[in-house]
């Protein structure tokens, strides 16, 4: 989504242990640039409260709430909670 990549304030990496989250590829720190709304379903899905605080400061609520809108793999609870 490249309203995500526009709307990061800075181009910081993701702390290291936001590598548990991607355990099923190679965990870089860039994947909020490059990969921007997979990183935001798997932070929303499997992350901490404060995990997902850190994401809302870098790109804030609305490009969260685009991806929740327009993902079909959350789960209803992921989603409902970000619902308008």
């Amino acid at each position: 989504m490249n309203d995500t990549k526009s709307i990061l304030k800075s181009q910081r990496l993701l702390p290291d242990h936001f590598r548990a989250y991607f355990w099923d590829t190679r965990f870089t720190g860039r994947e909020l640039l490059d990969w921007p709304d997979h990183t935001i379903k798997r932070v929303l899905e499997y992350g901490q409260w404060e995990d997902v605080r850190f994401l809302r400061q870098i790109i804030g609520d609305e490009a969260i709430r685009k991806v929740v809108k327009s993902s079909r793999r959350l789960s209803p609870r992921t989603a409902n909670l970000w619902a308008p």
